[in-house]
C-alpha cells in the first residue's frame, strides 16, 4: 500500500513562530510519516526558480 503525506505549510517566518510549526518540526513528522509521496502546494515565486535550475542542468547536460 502506498502512503501519501499531505502537506500543508507556511513558509512565512512569523506564522511559523505563531502557530508553532517550524520547518524542523515537518522535517520530523515527515521522517516519522515516511510517506511514500508528499502532495503539497508550490507557489509561484518557488517553482519558477526550480524550473529555471532544472532547464540550465538539462541544458548542460545536452551539450555534453
Amino acid at each position: 500500500m502506498t502512503a501519501v503525506g499531505m502537506l500543508g505549510m507556511t513558509l512565512d517566518g512569523e506564522w511559523q513562530e505563531k502557530y508553532h510549526l517550524p520547518l524542523s518540526l515537518i522535517e520530523k513528522l515527515i521522517n516519522e510519516f515516511n510517506p511514500d509521496v508528499i502532495c503539497g502546494e508550490v507557489h509561484t515565486d518557488s517553482w519558477d526558480p526550480y524550473i529555471r535550475e532544472v532547464l540550465k542542468v538539462f541544458m548542460e547536460k545536452k551539450r555534453a
